[in-house]
């Protein structure tokens, strides 16, 4: 049981540091992308709709990533 705790935490660290990262680069990506695209396009309202909220984790982004700790945790 100890071993199974172990591995969800180290792995509930793994997966939020590698999705922080994943959506800050998305964040750069998505920012950079509507400055060069023109206002009022279809492209430029779809990377604003997806880029609205910026690069903090919220808490369910941290239940997601506790789920997928676990779930690997018990599988792995």
């Amino acid at each position: 049981m100890l071993v199974l705790m172990v591995k969800f935490i180290l792995l509930f660290i793994l997966c939020s540091i590698s999705f922080s990262l994943f959506k800050a680069c998305v964040y750069t990506a998505g920012k950079k992308l509507i400055d060069r695209t023109a206002e009022g396009s279809a492209l430029n309202w779809t990377c604003s709709v997806f880029i609205k909220n910026g690069v903090a984790m919220t808490g369910d982004d941290c239940f997601v990533m506790a789920v997928s700790a676990a779930l690997l945790a018990i599988y792995i």
